[in-house]
């Protein structure tokens, strides 16, 4: 699976508001990922203000591998789990989805229920 290239200006901030994390913290964990070989940056030819970023075959294997092992985990943990448990989960993971549908598009909140904006 192959990363959807994301417009980045110079200072992140595409990404960073899509991570909700600051422009510089991105564009370090960037540079970090670019070392290690996961990511590359590109110049986006319609704006030379942006730049794409693609995860390379090594980035994209280490992603499929992180993503393995955390179903695999998570597979554990359910099965570890009495149906009583895995039921009111189920319940309440529905429930959860009821309420972030009904408050999509409006404003973010802090964890005091204050509007963040």
């Amino acid at each position: 699976m192959t990363a959807v290239p994301v417009g980045v200006t110079s200072s992140g901030l595409r990404p960073a508001r899509l991570l909700g994390a600051a422009g510089t913290s991105v564009t370090r964990l960037c540079d970090r990922l670019e070392a290690a070989g996961f990511l590359r940056r590109h110049s986006c030819p319609d704006d030379g203000r942006e730049i794409n970023l693609r995860l390379t075959p090594a980035g994209n294997r280490h992603l499929a591998h992180i993503r393995e092992k955390r179903e695999q985990m998570l597979g554990q943990a359910l099965d570890a789990m009495p149906a009583d448990g895995r039921h009111a989960l189920a319940s309440g993971l529905a429930a959860l989805q009821v309420g972030i549908s009904t408050t999509a598009g409006s404003p973010q909140q802090d964890n005091r229920g204050r509007s963040a904006a």
